[in-house]
């Protein structure tokens, strides 16, 4: 099951960046807020959520806050 995450980066990535994660993960939304970006895609499992901050890194964006955002569908742990 996939898992949606929100990253506040510093500035604006790149279009060949942004472009390389669609690519990769599908629907990637990013918003500019004043000198802040805020993406959020939905990842597979751990070794995707790496990718995707990975390949964030390799263009130098810097990832300041990085949250998963809850599914309203998830039921409460025992």
């Amino acid at each position: 099951m996939a898992s949606t995450y929100c990253l506040i980066i510093e500035g604006a990535l790149p279009t060949s960046a942004l472009d390389a994660l669609r690519r990769r993960f599908g629907d990637v939304r990013v918003q500019a807020a004043g000198a802040r970006s805020l993406i959020q895609c939905s990842v597979t499992d751990q070794p995707g959520l790496r990718g995707l901050l990975a390949q964030v890194w390799d263009v130098g964006g810097v990832v300041l806050v990085l949250a998963a955002v809850p599914d309203s569908t998830d039921q409460e742990l025992s």
